[in-house]
Order: structure tokens, then sequence, then C-alpha cells
């Protein structure tokens, strides 16, 4: 079975924060989120809204496009300019 939109855009969320290091919460932070929405999110308990893709791009440093397309990839050093 194919994954949802939603569901490749939260494996490619989860995938970018093991790759970056990141924490969740640098996330939640960044979006301006409660942390306990990210593991909702990633577990798709609740979807990322489309407001804040552009967004969630920006953080890892990808394209909406490599986002969405599960296509994004990203390394630690990337993402340090981004202040949280």
């Amino acid at each position: 079975m194919a994954q949802t939109l939603s569901q490749r855009i939260a494996a490619t969320v989860s995938r970018l924060l093991a790759e970056s290091g990141r924490p969740q919460t640098a996330l939640a932070a960044y979006l301006g989120v409660s942390q306990s929405m990210i593991p909702r999110r990633l577990k798709g308990q609740y979807i990322f809204p489309l407001n804040e893709l552009e967004a969630i791009a920006a953080f890892f440093g990808v394209t909406v496009a490599e986002l969405i397309s599960g296509q994004a990839t990203t390394t630690k050093n990337d993402t340090e300019d981004v202040v949280a």
C-alpha cells in the first residue's frame, strides 16, 4: 500500500531530524508550536499543516518540493545556520 502524502511528509521530517541530529524540540520552537505536537505529527496523529511546509523546509535547508517528494536529504552541517 502506498504512503499518503501526509505519511510521506512525516517520514521525511523524521528522517531529516535523524540525519541532521537536531531535536524535535528545536523544530517545535522554530515552528512556534508546542513540543508535544511534533511527535504526534510524526506518528500520524496530526498532519503537518500546509502553511508550515515552507518553514519546515527552511529549517532543514531543503525545498518544499523535496520535502513533499520524500527526496530531501540534509547533513548536520546544512542546518547549523538555522536559528530556533
